[in-house]
């Protein structure tokens, strides 16, 4: 779900338990561009999760970590694409996440388009990735304007 060393999902044959976010070609993390379409994070629970499940996720990585983006996972539809952060997670969280305040703040974060975007699953975006931003306007959040699924700003740490 979150950082390395995170568990994997439970009873997926080769599951791995580390989600490495690192971009072999920058050494930077890769961070989505935009929102897949299933994003658990997108209004409508899309990925049925339900309510308690999402808020457990969130509340499992904040305050220090993130989420990795399921479309990225490395069990997931698209194996050989290499794990990313969420976007949904980082433009709800990103000022609530140590992690992700130090990869802004050291300007580690590589954009790179979700699976699907870029081309046929598998294909490799190491290198062709992005500051954050570079493109796009932000809105006064920092975000892209859309809308967090309902209760899920309600995950604070404590």
């Amino acid at each position: 779900m979150n950082g390395p060393g995170s568990p994997a999902r439970p009873g997926r044959h080769g599951a791995s338990s580390r989600q490495d976010i690192t971009d072999p070609a920058t050494g930077g993390s890769r961070l989505l561009s935009s929102r897949c379409a299933t994003c658990i994070l997108r209004r409508g629970d899309l990925m049925h999760l339900g309510g308690a499940y999402l808020k457990q996720i969130i509340s499992q990585a904040l305050p220090d970590s993130y989420v990795v983006c399921h479309d990225t996972l490395t069990y997931g539809d698209h194996p050989g694409y290499g794990p990313a952060i969420c976007r949904g997670f980082f433009e709800a969280y990103a000022g609530q996440s140590t992690a992700l305040i130090l990869l802004q703040a050291f300007r580690r974060l590589i954009e790179v388009p979700p699976p699907g975007v870029a081309g046929p699953p598998g294909q490799a975006v190491a290198g062709q990735g992005r500051a954050p931003g570079a493109d796009r306007a932000a809105g006064p959040r920092g975000d892209t304007g859309e809308e967090p699924a309902p209760g899920a700003g309600d995950c604070g740490s404590g």
